[in-house]
C-alpha cells in the first residue's frame, strides 16, 4: 500500500512539475508573439503615415484608384479599399486616409489589426491560437503519458526490494535481491544482500553451535546413566525408587538432545532423496505406536492405498510420520480418536493426521516454531520441537504444512511432490 502511494506521489509531482513547464511554455510563446504584433503595428503605423502624406501631395493625381489599391494592398498585406468619404462607415472611420481625386472625395480604408495600438494589452496574444493550441494539448498528454511509464520505473526496482525482503523475512535465508540499479535503490539492495549475508551467517554459527553442545551434553549422560545402572544393582528399597525417577529424566533429556540433534541438523544439511515406498513407512510407523495407543484407549483409524511410490529421504520421512503420531499420542485424551490417512491427489503425496484435542491458545502458524508448544498442551511433557522438525522436513522436501482445529479436531496435513 506504502508503494502505490509512492507511485503516485511520483506521479501526481512529475504532472505539477509537467504543467510548470507547459505555463512556461504558453507564456514565452504569447510574449514572444505579442512583442511581434506591436513591432509589425508600429510599421503599420508608420506606412500609414507614410501614405497619407503622400496622398496629401501628388500621389492620389498621379495614380488610379485601382492602381492606388493594389498599391496599398501590397503595402499592408490585406484587402485594402478606396470608397467616396460619403459612403464610409463608423466602423471604418478610424482606419482610413482621406484623400482628394479629381475633385471629388475619397477614403482608404485599411484594415485592422487585434492587438491595440498603445502596445498594451493582455498578458498573453495568440494570432494563431487554434494552431498553437493544438500543439500544447498534444505535448501535454505526450507528458503526461510518459508520467506514468517513469513512475513505474523508479517504484519497479523498490517493489521487487519489497517482495525479496519479505521472503527473507518470512525464513528464506538464502535468499537474496537482484535489484542492481546504481542509484540508492541499487545501493540499498546491496546494503541488503550484505546483511543478508551476514544474519545467515550468524544463524548458522548458533545452530551449529547447538548441534556442538547438544552432541557433548550426550557423553556426560551417559556415563550418568551407567553410574545411575551401577547403583540400581547395589541398592534398594527407597533408593531403588529415586533411581528410577534419575533414569526417567535421564531418558527425557537424552530424547530432548536428540530432537535438538535431529532439528540443527535438518537446519544445516539437506538429506538426498531416494525412491521409497510410503505406505511401508508408515505401516512400520504404526506397528511400533500401536501399543502405546491401546495402552491409552485412543481409537486408531488408518486410511493407506496398497502402494503409494514417492521420491525422499526416508530417515526423514519417518522422522515426520513418528513425530506427528507421537503429538497425535500425547494429545488427544484417552478414548479419543485418531485418523491417518496417505493418498496421491493431483501429484502430490497427503500425509493427514487428525486427533481429538483441545484448542491450541495461540496462533496456528507459532506451533511450527521451535520450542513453542499450545497453550492446552502445557500440563503434557515435550520439548515443543515436533512440530518444528515437521516443518523442516516438509521445507526441505519442497512440501507445504497445513495446521487446522475445527470442532474438537486438530488436524495435520502434508503435501509433498510425488516426484
Amino acid at each position: 500500500m506504502k508503494m502505490k502511494r509512492l507511485y503516485w506521489k511520483i506521479v501526481l509531482t512529475e504532472l505539477v512539475f509537467m504543467v510548470l513547464i507547459l505555463a512556461v511554455a504558453v507564456w514565452l510563446i504569447g510574449m514572444s508573439h505579442k512583442d511581434d504584433e506591436i513591432s509589425r503595428q508600429d510599421k503599420r503605423a508608420a506606412a500609414v503615415q507614410l501614405l497619407n502624406v503622400a496622398l496629401k501631395n501628388d500621389l492620389a493625381h498621379e495614380v488610379s484608384l485601382v492602381g492606388l489599391e493594389k498599391l496599398a494592398s501590397r503595402l499592408f498585406k490585406g484587402d485594402v479599399r478606396i470608397v467616396e468619404s460619403g459612403k464610409i462607415g463608423d466602423a471604418d472611420a478610424t482606419d482610413s486616409i482621406q484623400f482628394n481625386q479629381g475633385g471629388r472625395a475619397y477614403a482608404l480604408i485599411i484594415p485592422g489589426s487585434d492587438v491595440p495600438r498603445n502596445g498594451k494589452g493582455g498578458f498573453l496574444f495568440f494570432p494563431d491560437h487554434d494552431k498553437y493550441g493544438s500543439v500544447l494539448l498534444v505535448l501535454a498528454a505526450a507528458l503526461a503519458l510518459l508520467a506514468v511509464p517513469f513512475a513505474r520505473i523508479v517504484t519497479g526496482p523498490l517493489g521487487e526490494l519489497r517482495h525479496d525482503m519479505r521472503l527473507f523475512a518470512s525464513g528464506d535465508l538464502a535468499h537474496r535481491t537482484k535489484v542492481t540499479s546504481q542509484d540508492e535503490v541499487g545501493q540499498v539492495a546491496r546494503d541488503f544482500n550484505e546483511m543478508a549475508e551476514s544474519i545467515q551467517h550468524l544463524v548458522r554459527v548458533g545452530k551449529e553451535m547447538t548441534a556442538h553442545v547438544s552432541h557433548e551434553l550426550r557423553s556426560p549422560l551417559t556415563r550418568i546413566d551407567v553410574a545411575r545402572q551401577v547403583l540400581e544393582e547395589q541398592v534398594s528399597g527407597k533408593q531403588l525408587v529415586l533411581l528410577d525417577s534419575m533414569r526417567e529424566e535421564i531418558e527425557g533429556m537424552d530424547a530432548l538432545i536428540e530432537r535438538m540433534l535431529r532439528f540443527s541438523r535438518l537446519e544445516l544439511d539437506k538429506s538426498t532423496p531416494e525412491p521409497l515406498c510410503f505406505v511401508d513407512i508408515f505401516n512400520e510407523l504404526l506397528r511400533r505406536h500401536e501399543p502405546s495407543f491401546e495402552a491409552k484407549g485412543i481409537h486408531l483409524h488408518s486410511v493407506f492405498p496398497e502402494n503409494l511410490p514417492g521420491v525422499g529421504a526416508a530417515g526423514d520421512i519417518g522422522c515426520l510420520g513418528d513425530n506427528l503420531l507421537g503429538n497425535a499420542l500425547k494429545f488427544t485424551p484417552p478414548g479419543g480418536n485418531v485418523e491417518i490417512y496417505l493418498g496421491n491427489e493431483h501429484g502430490r503425496i497427503i500425509i493427514s493426521v487428525t486427533n481429538d484435542a483441545e484448542q491450541p491458545s495461540v496462533n496456528m502458524l507459532r506451533l511450527t516454531e521451535a520450542f513453542q508448544r499450545g497453550g492446552a498442551s502445557e500440563s503434557i511433557p515435550g520439548s515443543g520441537l515436533g512440530l518444528a522438525i515437521v516443518q523442516r522436513i516438509v521445507e526441505n522436501h519442497g512440501g507445504e504444512l497445513l495446521l487446522s482445529w475445527s470442532d474438537g479436531k486438530f488436524s495435520v496435513s502434508v503435501e509433498l511432490p510425488a516426484l
